[in-house]
């Protein structure tokens, strides 16, 4: 028993003195952990740290729970080299061991957390910091090793109420990083923790902006699986944009970025990844300028919508794009440079700077693989596009709002087509719609294009400086169908199709050279119009325009204004004089509206259905002259039905129209101006055109004034294998002429006798002027032929006036009539031509006709002789009559027979007073007749008086004629006789006869 309680006494103290160790262990363990380690931790780590670091490091206080397994560590702080400044500080830094770490082969920790950790970090220079002395102390690689990475397990890691300040004095930018937290639930590479997520969080405000991140990953198993959602919102760019590698072309005034992404990383065992980044980004109010500080681009909102974004495998899935208020300012200066395209510029970056580039190289699989592309839908709500072109004479200043702009459906594969819808206002009045679907990947668009009152005077500048013509308003309106194919094989790369119509509207337009209206109309209408891009062909159903008005005008440097339109360049020609007479040879008949093919081919078919004119004015003013002409075509209508550019067709003309208001004109054709083989089947007509403001050309070429007369035209033109035949019959109506007019230019020709020569007794004149010649002459023009022909018509008319009436009388010359040698006696060829210039004369009161008697001295003498021979004879056998008891008459009455003929000769050669041959007795000898007519011949008393007499008689004869035939004898003046040498008539001409009476009109 004793024993026993001995035993159990021993047991007992033994359990006391274990129980004493333990306690003391404990106390001691407590005394080191509590009381002991922590001044010495706290000196060890300052004077390490100091030593180390180079700055003075200072720590409030380290307590250590020795029974916890915890250290903390409060009021870290290391200053700046040198400086007070607190470098690297923290307010506590708490670390809890779990017993675990003893079996589990490891470190294990139960919660690490850092309270209130600040730092102040100085940018001194392109690359030298404030702790850049740290980064410079040499250091020995580790060893290499093959040992496996020592396993380790952390739980609760935990950043709270952390700072930073960013002090970038090269940049003169501070940048503060505040409320920083990070959170780690759990991180651990031991075998039971690998598939298990880690789950960090992030946040932190920068610079005013909050940032979030929330991710998840398992970085230790053998696939590697993290998730990262990154939430940014408000980042100011212009506070990271100095810390570009690339110096940007642009200034970047604001704009702030707004970022909701997850990342997910996946990689299989096989080392196939996969990168899924979605989520929503968006910039916002943007504003870029260039480095001048004009106006670039700016933007309220663009944000994008990302499904799916998978780079490896080469997909991505946008679900949407936004851009709200956008605004592009265009501008282009003197030397034609885009100011946009500095935004595709970069410059080097500074010396110094370091660039990576960001992943390698795509594998070749990659490189083939086509990359799997879509967005959902592209959204572009109140956009301004404003450009300024100062590239021209003339700037161009235009603004485009933008009130939307849809796309959806847009994908890189080529089974769908997107839709688009797009809604533009140009210059706050013309709106442009645009709504359809493309296929980007097949080339293929189908759209519906519609335009609405667009102003064509803001956009004069692109075409002012080539024509004479300034636009000062109208408006175009169309719509229609536009389908476009991507053709390789098309000379455009697209074939397609536009079907639709078009007005050009309230147009107007100024002959800047002139200072004048020059076009105006209320609408020109394009209908039905089929425009195919390969083959290229036009087809237009209906063209109408209406309410139209033209200035045709010559200058007062004598040029018309139709071929001035395209303005030439200094060193071209100039253009050719605009002298009535000179211009009427500058436009072919052959003037070709569809351009031709090298072969003579049609190079684009055409086809027009109809053309309609309607409520038509021109105005023509030639300033050429003085005083100034001016002359109106109005209320002109008319159409062209079936105009075609394919060979055989043939278009129907019909025009009509007034000229002053007075005139009408008429025109009906069978045309067709487009085909390669030009056909003209056309008939004019305009009647009783006043003549008096014709004043204008009658003085400047013709001297005269017009005081009255009426013009009527009656013209046909046939044109047809490049062959012309033309009728111009031109009928003029009591055509006067009045007072003379000093002019330089003015004819010397007898204008008024070439009128009175045309102009017949009703007043009238009446002229038919065919023409005809070949297209293919260079040489040919329908103008000059008609201006040739009227000139040798006047010509004609006042040098060879008689040639002339001759033509329209009979055909004959009626210049002077033939008489027979020595007598005044009419012949019946005279006769015949006297009858046809007494029907002249009739027709013709305006003219007055002079009579000339021509004789010619060596034959008519002569022949005067011969005819005072018979004249005796019949004499004779008067007085034979006269004692017989008959009644004889004239002398020139007689008639002598030829058996009778030597006795009467024989009876006058005896009454003849000359000496005559006698026979012995002294009787007069008989002689024979040739004899007889010799003496009396030679002894005839004839000369000059007698040649004159013969003259009068002859101009009395025909005075008195054609006073008989109903020419008054107030327009017949006879005037003195001529002579003129053997066998030549008054002009020098020859002639059979040897007398004649001349005349000439006056």
């Amino acid at each position: 028993m004793n024993r026993n309680r001995l035993t159990a006494l021993f047991g007992h103290y033994r359990a006391v003195r274990y129980a004493a160790y333990a306690t003391l262990a404990i106390v001691l363990f407590a005394i080191l952990g509590f009381f002991v380690l922590p001044p010495i931790v706290k000196s060890v780590m300052i004077d390490q740290a100091s030593k180390a670091l180079h700055r003075t490091v200072a720590v409030e206080r380290v307590h250590i729970n020795p029974f916890a397994m915890t250290l903390d560590v409060d009021g870290l702080s290391i200053k700046e080299r040198d400086s007070d400044t607190i470098f690297l500080a923290f307010d506590q830094l708490h670390v809890n061991l779990d017993a675990a770490s003893l079996f589990k082969g490891g470190v294990v920790i139960g919660e690490l957390r850092l309270d209130g950790p600040r730092a102040h970090v100085v940018r001194l220079q392109a690359g030298q910091y404030n702790f850049s002395d740290l980064l410079e102390t040499p250091q020995e690689p580790p060893p290499k090793s093959d040992a496996k990475p020592p396993l380790f397990s952390v739980s609760n890691i935990r950043i709270t109420g952390g700072a930073l300040t960013f002090d970038d004095r090269p940049m003169r930018e501070t940048h503060e990083i505040g409320e920083l937290n990070v959170a780690l639930p759990f991180i651990s590479n031991m075998a039971f923790a690998v598939d298990t997520f880690v789950e960090p969080s992030f946040s932190a405000i920068v610079n005013g902006a909050p940032v979030h991140a929330q991710g998840k990953s398992k970085p230790f198993s053998e696939s590697h699986e993290s998730e990262l959602a990154l939430d940014l919102s408000d980042l100011k760019l212009k506070q990271y944009l100095p810390y570009v590698p690339a110096k940007l072309p642009v200034k970047v005034e604001s704009g702030a970025l707004d970022v909701g992404v997850t990342v997910r990383f996946h990689q299989e065992k096989t080392g196939t990844a996969s990168i899924h980044l979605s989520g929503k980004t968006a910039l916002r109010n943007i504003d870029v300028r260039d480095r001048q500080g004009a106006a670039l681009v700016s933007f309220k909102r663009l944000e994008l919508a990302l499904g799916a974004l998978d780079l490896p495998a080469r997909k991505a899935q946008v679900d949407r794009i936004l851009l709200d208020a956008p605004e592009f300012n265009v501008n282009i200066d003197q030397k034609g440079r885009l100011n946009l395209a500095a935004l595709s510029e970069t410059e080097a970056p500074d010396a110094g700077t370091k660039t990576q580039a960001s992943g390698g190289a795509p594998t070749k699989a990659q490189a083939e693989a086509p990359f799997d592309w879509s967005l959902g839908e592209f959204s572009l709500t109140g956009g301004v596009l404003r450009v300024l072109d100062q590239s021209r004479k003339m700037p161009f200043k235009g603004m485009v709002d933008i009130p939307e702009m849809r796309v959806r459906k847009l994908t890189g594969r080529s089974v769908e087509p997107a839709e688009i819808a797009v809604r533009l206002l140009i210059n706050k009045r013309g709106e442009l719609g645009v709504n359809g679907s493309v296929n980007p990947v097949q080339g293929a668009a189908d759209l519906d294009v519609a335009i609405k009152s667009l102003e064509l005077l803001p956009f004069q500048p692109y075409f002012a400086e080539k024509l004479n013509v300034a636009v000062t308003r109208g408006q175009l309106t169309a719509d229609g169908a536009l389908r476009l194919r991507k053709a390789a094989d098309s000379p455009l790369g697209v074939v397609g199709q536009f079907s639709g119509q078009a007005t050009l509207g309230d147009f107007q337009a100024v002959d800047k050279l002139n200072s004048a209206d020059f076009l105006r109309w209320k609408s020109f209408y394009f209908g039905k119009v089929d425009v195919n891009l390969q083959p290229m062909s036009v087809s237009v159903g209906e063209i109408a325009l209406s309410d139209f008005f033209a200035r045709v005008i010559v200058s007062r440097e004598g040029k018309l204004n139709l071929l001035q339109l395209v303005r030439q360049d200094e060193s071209a020609p100039a253009a050719p004089h605009a002298d009535p007479v000179a211009l009427s040879g500058e436009g072919k008949a052959t003037a070709q509206l569809a351009s031709k093919a090298s072969d003579g081919k049609p190079a684009t078919p055409i086809r027009i259905g109809r053309i309609t004119l309607q409520g038509g004015d021109v105005r023509f003013t030639d300033n050429f002259v003085k005083p100034n002409y001016t002359a109106n075509l109005r209320k002109i209508s008319g159409r062209i039905s079936g105009l075609s550019s394919e060979p055989g067709t043939t278009a129907k003309l019909e025009l009509r129209g007034r000229y002053d208001d007075v005139a009408p004109l008429t025109i009906d054709a069978q045309i067709n101006p487009l085909s390669a083989k030009p056909y003209l089947d056309l008939q004019a007509e305009i009647k009783g055109v006043e003549m008096t403001p014709f004043s204008s050309y009658s003085g400047k070429y013709a001297g005269y004034a017009i005081e009255k007369g009426k013009l009527s035209l009656f013209v046909k033109y046939k044109i047809a294998n490049d062959q012309l035949e033309a009728e111009n019959r031109v009928f003029i109506d009591q055509l006067t002429f009045g007072d003379a007019i000093e002019s330089p230019d003015a004819t010397k020709l007898p204008v008024r006798l070439a009128v009175s020569l045309l102009k017949n007794r009703s007043g009238e004149i009446d002229l038919n002027l065919p023409i005809s010649g070949s297209l293919n002459d260079p040489q040919f023009s329908v103008g000059g032929v008609v201006i040739k022909v009227i000139v040798n018509l006047v010509v004609k008319a006042v040098t060879s006036p008689f040639a002339l009436l001759g033509s329209m009388f009979g055909g004959e010359e009626l210049s002077a009539i033939e008489f027979d040698a020595g007598r005044d006696v009419i012949t019946s060829t005279a006769e015949k031509r006297l009858e046809n210039l007494a029907k002249a004369l009739i027709d013709r009161p305006g003219l007055k006709l002079e009579i000339t008697p021509v004789v010619d001295p060596a034959r008519e003498l002569e022949a005067l002789k011969r005819v005072d021979l018979e004249r005796k004879v019949k004499a004779a056998k008067r007085e034979e009559l006269t004692r017989s008891g008959v009644a004889s008459g004239a002398v020139d009455g007689i008639r002598i027979r030829a058996e009778e003929y030597p006795a009467l000769l024989e009876r006058a050669y005896r009454a003849e007073k000359f000496p005559k041959p006698r026979n012995v007795v002294g009787l007069i000898k008989t002689l024979p007749v040739e004899e007889m007519e010799k003496l009396m011949l030679a002894y005839a008393n004839i000369g000059d008086e007698a040649l004159r007499d013969l003259g009068e008689a002859r101009a009395r004869q025909v005075r008195d004629w054609l006073a008989a035939h109903e020419v008054p004898l107030e327009r017949i003046f006879t005037l003195p006789g001529k002579s003129t040498e053997t066998g030549e008539s008054a002009s020098g001409e020859k002639k059979a006869a040897a007398g004649q009476v001349v005349f000439s009109l006056k």
